[in-house]
């Protein structure tokens, strides 16, 4: 019984480091790309004339913004389950290792 602890206690680590190592590049300590892309966007909007190409620009702009949700939302569930399964770990380990 103690070596499935001991697994399930490195298992557990193990998806603890997934999760903080798969969040460190959303981290934008620079600020410097988001600033970046704001101000070629808004350059590329202020230098067109046409209407035309306006309505071209807001419609991929809205179109990335969707995929970038959708992408979001992909993570979110995964994250979803595996802090669930870590949750589930730890309340395993908790009452498992209070009869030893």
């Amino acid at each position: 019984m103690r070596l499935l602890q001991k697994i399930l206690f490195i298992l557990n680590l193990l998806l603890l480091v997934w999760l903080f190592v798969i969040h460190i590049p959303e981290f934008d300590l620079a600020r410097v790309k988001n600033q970046s892309y704001f101000r070629t966007q808004i350059s590329e909007i202020e230098n067109n004339n046409s209407v035309e190409e306006l309505r071209n620009i807001a419609k991929s702009n809205l179109f990335s913004i969707k995929r970038i949700h959708e992408i979001n939302d992909e993570k979110a569930k995964n994250q979803f389950y595996i802090i669930t399964l870590i949750l589930v770990l730890q309340i395993f380990l908790y009452f498992n290792s209070r009869k030893i």
